[in-house]
């Protein structure tokens, strides 16, 4: 049986894992598809290799935002903050993250 097409894109990435843009733009297509748990994984991995990518701190930060994991997303946000201190969707995320009732704005 021909492998899916979801196993052919995780494939790709298991070739080699430090295709960094391939596991963020994987893990933009698995929270689309409503895999946050992959797309979480995806993300994680690939911020752990390349802690300066912003991007990828900000979705991680997202997605725990959006799922009321307030202190996980602010945790990230932190992160961000120490390689990238002026990135103003991480400044005003952290603002909403510290407030009295967070919300997931940025």
């Amino acid at each position: 049986m021909p492998p899916s097409k979801r196993e052919e894109e995780h494939g790709a990435l298991a070739a080699d894992p430090m295709l960094i843009d391939a596991a963020t733009n994987l893990g933009a297509i698995e929270a689309n598809r409503g895999h946050l748990r992959e797309a979480l994984k995806l993300w994680q991995d690939a911020f752990q290799r390349a802690p300066g990518q912003s991007r990828i701190g900000m979705n991680i930060a997202r997605l725990f935002c959006n799922t009321a994991q307030f202190n996980d997303a602010r945790d990230y946000v932190l992160r961000v903050l120490e390689f990238n201190p002026d990135l103003p969707a991480a400044k005003n995320l952290l603002q909403h993250l510290n407030s009295d009732s967070p919300k997931c704005k940025d």
